[in-house]
């Protein structure tokens, strides 16, 4: 079911920009694995094998119980892989893969490349745009927003909406290059992100299905996105979710990367630190709500993580909601779900056991996915 947001009443509590000094403090206490109900000895183990290197290039490692920190771990890693060779790209992209001043960390500092864990928090700006009366709903059509924009000819782009562009279902081909695997050079991400106007790139691509039909994951998607947030609430994504969310839960360090032509890089340009996104998790874990202030509209986050694309694909079991993938279902009701990120980036939240997992590292092999439910929530007692 898709909700008409507001700010008012039930589950759709209040959403004024609190007071950000009143609600910065931590909202954890840290505690042995055993005080929170996990099995110490499992817990423990886990952390040495990422200490190892035996799940790939880790560099941090947050998990979070009810209110109560468990682990907090960093990594050094002996190396990082390069996941994508652009050393050698004529004109060498701004923010290029290969780089190590941008991958995985931002040099200098503990900003932490996020990669698409930034789509999800892009989902969150969306809901309380729409609470804040910039944004009319979900199934506005995109065309709206494209205003002196030049679009493909193709009419299919006339019915496209915001929420086809949320569920992944926008009919954009993205199709990448026949026999390639994986992001590569040519891949139709990498050449967005090599142009110096993505959103023209974006809306110059032809459709390959009619939007709301079929689910395939297109970066383009979510710089539609951004941009039609910019275009609603007359600022970029960055400068209003620095008031609205950063502040007020106490993320005082935080990177946004932006395109050439300044545009807010929704799609993976997003840098926190472990512990800034862990806030992040916590806050989606109660609601919405960040120390008693309701700041992203309690239904919307129950809606965004609602799996509106119950499979994304045969021999799965993965689901889709508003950017943030389902991982786990009981009775049509989303129980686990996660923000995942190229390169190993994780958010992992789990209802039931109110659990919040941070991995963070740079390695593509994948390792880390798995752990949240096969090791983290099964060490529980």
């Amino acid at each position: 079911m898709r909700l008409i947001l507001t700010c008012l009443g039930g589950l759709l509590a209040a959403c004024s920009t609190p007071d950000a000094d009143a609600l910065r403090p931590e909202p954890w206490i840290a505690v042995a694995p055993e005080d929170a109900g996990f099995d110490g000895g499992a817990i423990m183990a886990l952390v040495e094998e990422l200490r190892r290197g035996d799940h790939g290039a880790v560099d941090h490692f947050i998990l979070i119980r009810d209110g109560q920190k468990v682990v907090d771990e960093r990594f050094q890693p002996a190396g990082y892989r390069t996941l994508i060779d652009q050393a050698g790209s004529s004109p060498r992209p701004p923010h290029d893969y290969s780089h190590p001043s941008w991958h995985p960390y931002k040099e200098g500092t503990e900003l932490h490349s996020l990669q698409s864990v930034t789509k999800s928090v892009t989902s969150l700006a969306v809901g309380m745009a729409i609470a804040d009366g910039a944004l009319p709903g979900v199934e506005v059509p995109v065309a709206n927003y494209l205003e002196g924009v030049e679009v493909k000819d193709d009419p299919r782009w006339a019915e496209l909406t915001l929420f086809d562009l949320l569920t992944m279902q926008s009919g954009i081909d993205w199709t990448p290059p026949e026999g390639s695997r994986g992001y590569t050079t040519e891949h139709p991400t990498l050449r967005m992100e090599g142009s110096d106007h993505w959103l023209p790139f974006v809306t110059a691509r032809p459709m390959r299905t009619a939007p709301g039909t079929e689910f395939e994951y297109v970066d383009g998607a979510t710089v539609l996105v951004g941009h039609i947030l910019e275009q609603a609430l007359g600022e970029r994504v960055d400068a209003y979710l620095e008031r609205r969310l950063f502040d007020p839960i106490g993320i005082e360090g935080w990177y946004w990367k932006t395109s050439p032509a300044g545009e807010a890089d929704t799609e993976g340009g997003l840098y926190l630190s472990a512990e800034g996104l862990a806030r992040i998790g916590v806050l989606v874990l109660d609601q919405g709500r960040w120390n008693g202030a309701q700041l992203v509209p309690a239904g919307w986050i129950m809606e965004s993580t609602s799996a509106h694309v119950p499979q994304i694909g045969p021999g799965t079991t993965l689901g889709y909601g508003y950017q943030w993938w389902i991982r786990r279902q009981e009775g049509g009701v989303t129980r686990t779900f996660a923000a995942f990120g190229f390169g190993g980036q994780l958010l992992l939240v789990d209802r039931g056991t109110r659990t919040v997992a941070v991995l963070l590292g740079w390695d593509d092999s994948g390792q880390t996915a798995s752990l949240f439910p096969e090791r983290i929530l099964p060490a529980m007692r």
